[in-house]
C-alpha cells in the first residue's frame, strides 16, 4: 500500500524521545510497517493545519489519533473538525471524535447507571445552578467525588467529605496531588466546580480505592494486560495518578480472570451504551475500583484519548494496534 497511515501527535506533549516524538510511537509505526503498510507521524499545529490536511487528504489512507485534545492549546473542536473533516474525504478515522467524546468524557459513565457495571447513584450538573440545587452538605456524610467532564492527570477531580454541618466546612482532596483542606462548601463551588469542559458528574466515593484502581488496557475489545494503580498512604489520599505518587504494577490478564470476565462479558453493553455500537478505540482502558459494601468492581473512569503504553514497548500491543488497523481499513475499503 503507497497510502500512509498517520499517527497524529501534538506539539505540546511532554512525553517524548529523541525523534521528537512520543516513547510509544516508534513501535506502532514498525509494527504497522511490518504488515506491508507506509506509517509516519506528524504534530498537528494550528499554524500548519491546512498544509497537514492537503498532505493527509491526498497521501492517508487512515489516521491514529495520538492526542490529548484537552491539552491543545488550540482547543479540542479544532482538533475534531479537522478529524470529521479528513473523515469526509474518504480515510480512514481509526478514532473518530465521536467516539474520542463518548469514551473519553466523565459523564458517559452515566449512561452506564442501571447496568451494575457502575454505582446507580450518579448525578450529572450541566452548570452551577443545577449543582446548587441540587447539592447540600447532608449528602457528604458519606464521601462523594466530584469530576469535571474531560481532564486528565486528576485535573478538575475531588473527593468531599462532612467537616462540620454547622460552619457548613467540608473536607476537599484534589486527584491532582492528594492535597486535603478543610473549606467552606460554598468556597468549593464557587472556586473548584468548573464547567468548561462541560458537565460535572457527582458520584459516590469508593472506599476500595484503599487497595488500588485496576486498569484493564485494551486493544479493540481485546484485554491486554491489568495496571494496578495503588495510591500513596495517607487517610484521604485517593489518587491514582502517577503524578500523584502511586504505586503502578502492571500484571498479565491471567491473574485476574473475575475483571477480564466482567469486561469480556460486557464489553458489548458498554460500546452500546456509550459508543452507539461503533467499533471499539484502538487503545484503551476501563478502570475499576471494588465496591467492598458488595464485594463487586465497578467501572470507576474510562479513557480512549492518547492513552500510553511506554512501560510495554517490548510486548504484543504494537501488533495488536496493527493488526487492527489493517482490518479496519480492509473493512471500510471493501
Amino acid at each position: 500500500m503507497n497510502k500512509y497511515v498517520i499517527i497524529l501527535e501534538a506539539s505540546e506533549d511532554k512525553n517524548k524521545d529523541e525523534t521528537g516524538f512520543r516513547k510509544d510511537t516508534a513501535p506502532i509505526i514498525k509494527a504497522v510497517q511490518d504488515i506491508g503498510i507506509n506509517c509516519k507521524a506528524i504534530h498537528f499545529t494550528l499554524s500548519e493545519k491546512d498544509k497537514i490536511f492537503d498532505f493527509m487528504r491526498k497521501n492517508c489512507v487512515a489516521y491514529i489519533s495520538r492526542v490529548n485534545p484537552g491539552k491543545l492549546t488550540t482547543g479540542e473542536q479544532t482538533y475534531f473538525d479537522f478529524l470529521d473533516n479528513l473523515i469526509d474525504e474518504g480515510i480512514v478515522g481509526i478514532e473518530p471524535p465521536s467516539t474520542l467524546l463518548a469514551l473519553g468524557s466523565k459523564s458517559s459513565l452515566c449512561k452506564l447507571v442501571g447496568t451494575g457495571l457502575v454505582p446507580d447513584d450518579m448525578r450529572i450538573y450541566k452548570d452551577k445552578k443545577e449543582l446548587i440545587e441540587d447539592f447540600d452538605i447532608e449528602s457528604l456524610n458519606s464521601d462523594r467525588v466530584f469530576k469535571q467532564n474531560r481532564g486528565s492527570s486528576g485535573k478538575g477531580i475531588f473527593r468531599l467529605g462532612l467537616v462540620d454541618n454547622s460552619t457548613s466546612k467540608i473536607r476537599v482532596t484534589d486527584a491532582q496531588n492528594n492535597r486535603t483542606q478543610n473549606i467552606h462548601i460554598n468556597d468549593f463551588i464557587d472556586n473548584y466546580v468548573n464547567f468548561d469542559s462541560g458537565v460535572v458528574v457527582n458520584m459516590p466515593f469508593l472506599f476500595g480505592i484503599k487497595e488500588g484502581e485496576y486498569r484493564v488496557l485494551l486493544v479493540g475489545n481485546t484485554p491486554c494486560y491489568v495496571i494496578h494503580k495503588k495510591p500513596t498512604k495517607g487517610d484521604f489520599n485517593f489518587s491514582t495518578t502517577l503524578h500523584s505518587g502511586s504505586e503502578y504494577k502492571y500484571e498479565d490478564v491471567s491473574k485476574h480472570p473475575i475483571l477480564i470476565d466482567l469486561v469480556t462479558n460486557n464489553i458489548e453493553t458498554i460500546l452500546t451504551k456509550l459508543n452507539d455500537s461503533r467499533p471499539a478505540p484502538l487503545i484503551w482502558s476501563i478502570d475499576f475500583i471494588r465496591d467492598m459494601e458488595n464485594d463487586k468492581f465497578l467501572i470507576s473512569e474510562i479513557n480512549c484519548n492518547c492513552l500510553g503504553f511506554t512501560s510495554l514497548l517490548d510486548s504484543d500491543i504494537p501488533k495488536l494496534m496493527a493488526d487492527m488497523i489493517y482490518n479496519r481499513i480492509y473493512h471500510e475499503h471493501n
